[in-house]
């Protein structure tokens, strides 16, 4: 992506979110870069089908409800699927999902 391009995706990121939110999501952005991971080429490498049934089959002295809380407003309906399947592809069993209304 050019530098022109990029200035001007910042403009209209500014013009909707603000200056704060402008000036964190850039430095966020930029120390991504510097991280060591990143340095490093870190790549995700998905869990083996092997791991994951080993890691289902744990069974855990203490096992808290995990509550996991989505404020929803306009969401689109294939980000809510694909939320919605990240949460139930997790190992751990004893979690509920809350979707809440975040138009009010």
């Amino acid at each position: 992506m050019s530098i022109t391009a990029n200035l001007k995706k910042t403009y209209y990121y500014c013009k909707k979110n603000g200056i704060t939110d402008t000036y964190y999501a850039l430095r966020e952005r930029l120390y991504a870069r510097t991280s060591p991971l990143y340095m490093a080429g870190y790549d995700y490498v998905p869990v083996s089908e092997e791991e994951l049934q080993r890691q289902r089959k744990v069974d855990f002295n203490y096992a808290p409800k995990i509550s996991i809380l989505v404020p929803m407003y306009e969401t689109k309906p294939e980000f809510a699927c694909a939320m919605m399947d990240s949460v139930l592809a997790q190992t751990y069993s004893n979690w509920e999902l809350i979707l809440a209304d975040a138009s009010k």
